[in-house]
């Protein structure tokens, strides 16, 4: 009894279990926007290309591979999904930045509310070119939640 007393208010017990649960959710919405894009594309003849990439490369930058078009030849919409319950908000990372400021018109923003999902004609808040339309961009708030500290070669 006192043993599992400690697990449940062990500080890293508990920050396990959010971790899963975010990952939990993320990967539900990111299966919700494959199935969303395979609808949109049901006329593309490789529709069942479209996929989450994340599994293969964590440090893509994006998660999901599209097509932008039904005349598109190759996988040329890089995806980003987050999810969110109430109003929209989200995080993002530095290389998730770097990668829409690379992709420009190629990179989508997909802003999944996890309490509309279940309804048949829900669709997401869709962002094309993230990096000119929300973080150069003064209608959306943004602030640090983390610094990078290092060491000095010369301290």
């Amino acid at each position: 009894m006192a043993n599992e007393s400690r697990i449940k208010n062990n500080p890293q017990s508990n920050i396990k279990s959010s971790i899963d649960r975010k990952e939990e959710l993320g990967r539900v919405a990111e299966e919700f926007v494959v199935n969303f894009e395979i609808k949109r594309m049901k006329k593309h003849p490789d529709r069942n290309s479209i996929r989450i990439i994340s599994d293969e490369d964590c440090g893509a930058g994006y998660d999901i591979l599209s097509y932008q078009k039904e005349s598109s030849i190759f996988l040329d919409k890089y995806i980003e999904v987050k999810s969110y319950s109430g109003e929209p908000y989200f995080y993002w990372s530095i290389n998730e930045v770097k990668v829409a400021e690379k992709e420009k018109n190629n990179y989508f923003l997909y802003l999944v509310n996890r309490d509309e999902m279940g309804n048949n004609n829900y669709s997401p808040i869709i962002i094309k070119n993230p990096y000119e339309s929300v973080f150069n961009n003064d209608e959306w708030s943004k602030e640090p939640q983390s610094w990078k500290f290092e060491l000095k070669d010369d301290a």
